[in-house]
């Protein structure tokens, strides 16, 4: 009992393991897939519960299996099996008895009998049939991102119940020896005879399937394999083995899709995906005239609203005698003041703190070398910084009346385009 319970922790131990470890990643043969199989091979066992089995020679019998798993994940399966062993033992000459009886009568007279019984055969066939749930995990899926899908090595462990019938079968020889003497007779007796005898008993008995097993994919849906595996059989039953171990051969079917078969899956998939991606691309593409339109017309409104607005500034300039007072240039791909463009604009800010009620106009831009955005930026620098300047010489922040940042619109690549027009109104 104490080895069984050792074996169980180490089988508990194992699986435990390999559950937490187990690397879990996409295998189309072994992620929610069935399959059959067959197991053939031989069997023998020790421990028999029962004296007819002392003293005899035990010999290999067939053991049969049939099941159903079902994979879970790469790394564990589920399944039930059926299986069929036979358990042989025989003894020859292996018993003999003698016994005497003083009390024989021999004619009209008593002597002495002695019987002497040897057990010549004693066969033991006993037959077993079981049912068993159990549960494999992969040992080999501990190592991560394994590529050797085709090779697999499964501890299983499992609980089942067996029903066994046991025939014995034995072969006695008898001798039968007396004589009664006297001071003028001499009687003799003598028998010998042979008889045989047949006895059937039946159990029932729990057992728990231990396996180790390792199989080799011949193909997607044919895998063949080698398994050995040790049956402990606690239940104390008359004529049921302690344990039985067996070892055989595995053939097992996979109800997978055949490698030609997935790759025109496959192949359907990229053209169904190749499909999609006309379809998205096609859609992409209509998005994007349509954010370009949008985009065009946007830019269209705004050339249009600077157009009016340069319009305006010159119209409303020339009809109320406004004057330019400044022009400020500025340096390429720069909205830094000049020392040049400091004393100009020290100059307007002293004759603009004298007439505070003088309101002013600035227009900036940018020459259309770079990037349309860039430039936009530029220009609108340029003019934040003339303005700052003139409110740092003490020009009022009432005065400022219109601001217009141009950016490269209506420009060229000549370096007049980067300035600030100052323009002043009475």
């Amino acid at each position: 009992m104490m080895k069984f319970k050792n074996i169980l922790g180490i089988t508990v131990v194992l699986m435990a393991t390999v559950t937490l470890q187990a690397q879990t990643y996409n295998d189309s043969v072994r992620v929610r897939t069935w399959s059959v199989y067959m197991q053939g091979g031989i069997s023998s066992y020790h421990g028999v519960r029962s004296e007819l089995f002392d003293n005899s020679k035990r010999t290999m019998a067939p053991d049969l299996n049939l099941g159903v798993k079902y994979n879970i994940q790469p790394w564990v399966r589920l399944g039930v099996n059926a299986g069929y062993t036979m358990l042989k033992s025989s003894g020859n000459h292996s018993f003999s008895i003698t016994t005497t009886d003083h009390n024989f009568l021999i004619g009209d007279r008593t002597g002495t009998l002695e019987l002497k019984s040897d057990r010549l055969q004693n066969l033991n066939n006993t037959y077993l049939a079981g049912v068993d749930a159990n549960a494999d995990f992969n040992i080999l899926e501990i190592w991560p991102k394994r590529k050797a899908q085709w090779l697999n090595l499964y501890a299983g462990a499992g609980v089942g119940y067996m029903r066994g019938w046991n025939r014995n079968s034995q072969t006695w020889s008898y001798n039968e020896r007396a004589t009664a003497t006297g001071d003028a007779y001499f009687n003799g007796y003598s028998h010998s005879y042979l008889k045989s005898s047949e006895d059937k008993k039946h159990f029932n008995a729990l057992y728990i399937p231990l396996s180790l097993s390792l199989e080799f994919d011949i193909q997607r849906q044919l895998t063949l394999g080698v398994i050995g595996q040790y049956k402990c059989i606690p239940t104390k039953s008359d004529f049921s083995p302690k344990g039985i171990y067996s070892a055989g051969v595995v053939i097992r079917y996979n109800f997978v899709k055949s490698k030609s078969k997935l790759q025109r899956k496959q192949i359907a998939d990229l053209y169904s995906e190749l499909d999609a991606s006309q379809v998205d691309c096609a859609s992409a593409k209509a998005t994007l005239q349509r954010q370009s339109r949008e985009e065009m017309e946007r830019l269209k409104k705004e050339a249009d609203e600077l157009k009016r607005q340069i319009e305006s500034i010159n119209s409303t300039a020339a009809g109320k005698g406004e004057e330019t007072s400044a022009i400020i240039y500025f340096e390429n791909d720069s909205w830094e003041l000049s020392s040049k463009g400091g004393e100009q604009l020290q100059v307007l800010a002293e004759k603009l703190k004298t007439h505070p009620e003088k309101k002013i106009m600035l227009i900036s831009s940018a020459n259309t070398v770079g990037h349309e955005n860039r430039n936009k930026k530029l220009s609108s620098n340029r003019l934040n910084t003339v303005k700052q300047f003139l409110l740092s010489q003490g020009v009022s922040d009432t005065q400022f009346k219109t601001e217009v940042s141009l950016g490269d619109y209506g420009m060229t690549t000549s370096s007049d385009c980067r300035r600030v027009i100052v323009i002043t109104q009475p």
